[in-house]
């Protein structure tokens, strides 16, 4: 069964943390990113029907540098922001 736009639009992974504490919040509408979540043994909790959530250390998660293109990308985003971009597509 095909996604509904506002699906694929509602995909979006939060990740929370600040200094004082050694654990990350994590948020997800995505289903893919739950499933990689719980293969690597994450508590997740469902919060909503499409929301799912976990709080794991921090030195649990990593960075990795941007692919190919992707940081000119953001930094035309930054520089002239999402309607000035030619990668934004705008949904009515």
């Amino acid at each position: 069964m095909a996604k509904t736009l506002d699906q694929q639009l509602e995909a979006e992974t939060l990740i929370r943390w600040d200094e004082s504490s050694n654990q990350a919040v994590l948020w997800t509408a995505s289903p893919k990113i739950r499933k990689e979540w719980k293969s690597y043994g994450f508590p997740v909790k469902a919060v909503s029907l499409s929301g799912w959530t976990c709080q794991v250390p921090v030195d649990r998660i990593s960075y990795r540098p941007f692919k190919e293109g992707r940081s000119e990308n953001l930094e035309n985003l930054n520089k002239n922001g999402p309607k000035n971009d030619a990668s934004f597509k705008e949904v009515s």
